[in-house]
């Protein structure tokens, strides 16, 4: 009884230790961020000020307070969110801004970001939470004509936090933390999680716009890093590993449903020229399906060292050629191979890194054919060819 009150002290002991550690040794650019979440702490015990930086959706559009779009989201009113979000900005900073040095020294391996990529991502995941936020105020106005929903005060700097689990899901997925010794959680469970203690908290304290802007920030960040973010190290976009598609957000239960939503709107997006065309996400049954096979320049060397670290939890797909002229790549899926390799064609058990090797030479065999195929046809006259199925 008397070791488990020696113990609870020492939890909190280190936990501070650890918070003061990093707020220390965080770089230039977050301590930035912290200077600012105080500062906007400050002015919102004065009235003008508040009203000006929290983001009302009908005094932006009456008032014209348009700036507090940008604002709002570094805007904390209480003490306790304000070191919540202090620490959660240096704890990230620290371990993402790590040098290549730093990083080969921990004991699970990342891709650190460098300063730009951390900067572009706070930026943009602020903004676009409170833009979409705000456009769905007004649409909801629209529909119920209740004013309630434009004198709401939307302001916070948890939004870019469940952001940041969503980089913690895609850098270390099958990495385990322990909650204050009592729980131990995957990587890529912490977003998910993040979502529900947020429709938990929203429904028992009434903050729904707290809740709209966790659900906001997850989608958004996931959004940005899988289409958008701009590598540094070789200049790729996006990360289209498998193990990062949105259906690996939800329960296993729940993926078959959500990916049929999942690709209705990919399709869409694809349509109205917001993504690229990239793949199909299937509905993970045991089937055979297709997708367009990336370019040279969309296969990322980051995504290859992904698959490295990731322990294999991604599905394992064996790719088979064709000759034909849509450059297409047919995908076998195995759901329910559990292990840590697939099986080539002659029988040999293979590792996820020899897959993703395989997959990029027969990628560049089929660059390298097609370009044969281009120089014949200007040597020679016009001929009918036939497509082998």
């Amino acid at each position: 009884m008397n070791t488990e009150q020696d113990n609870s002290p020492n939890v909190f002991k280190q936990t501070g230790q650890m918070i003061t550690t990093s707020i220390r040794d965080s770089p230039l650019v977050s301590k930035g961020f912290m200077l600012a979440l105080c500062i906007f702490y400050a002015g919102s015990f004065v009235p003008f000020l508040r009203e000006l930086f929290v983001m009302k959706p009908g005094s932006t559009v009456w008032d014209l307070y348009i700036w507090n779009i940008f604002t709002n989201t570094y805007v904390e009113t209480h003490i306790l969110s304000l070191l919540f979000s202090i620490t959660g900005v240096a704890a990230s900073s620290v371990w993402l801004l790590q040098s290549p040095l730093q990083a080969q020294q921990n004991s699970f391996t990342i891709i650190p970001w460098s300063k730009g990529m951390y900067f572009k991502f706070i930026i943009i995941v602020n903004i676009l939470i409170s833009i979409i936020s705000f456009l769905l105020a007004l649409i909801i106005y629209s529909l119920l004509k209740n004013e309630n929903l434009l004198n709401e005060e939307y302001n916070g700097f948890h939004g870019c936090l469940s952001g940041f689990t969503v980089v913690l899901k895609q850098q270390l997925p099958e990495q385990q933390f322990s909650i204050l010794n009592i729980y131990v959680l995957r990587g890529k469970h912490i977003p998910f999680l993040c979502i529900v203690v947020g429709a938990v908290h929203g429904v028992f304290v009434g903050q729904v716009t707290d809740f709209l802007y966790l659900v906001l920030g997850v989608y958004v960040a996931w959004f940005y890093l899988r289409f958008f973010q701009l590598h540094d190290d070789d200049g790729t976009r996006g990360d289209h590993a498998d193990s990062f598609s949105f259906v690996s957000f939800f329960p296993s239960s729940l993926q078959p449903y959500v990916a049929n939503f999942a690709n209705y709107f990919h399709l869409i997006a694809c349509r109205i020229g917001l993504v690229k065309k990239i793949r199909i996400m299937s509905p993970l049954t045991p089937s055979t399906h297709s997708f367009i096979a990336p370019t040279s320049s969309s296969t990322s060397a980051s995504n290859s060292r992904k698959l490295e670290r990731q322990n294999n939890s991604a599905p394992v797909y064996q790719p088979t050629l064709k000759p034909s002229d849509d450059v297409s790549i047919d995908v076998i899926v195995h759901p329910t191979n559990t292990n840590n390799s697939t099986t080539s064609s002659a029988g040999h058990q293979l590792s996820a890194v020899d897959a993703q090797r395989r997959r990029e030479l027969a990628q560049k065999a089929l660059e390298k054919r097609m370009a044969s195929k281009a120089e014949a046809a200007v040597d020679t006259a016009p001929t009918t060819t036939k497509t082998e199925l």
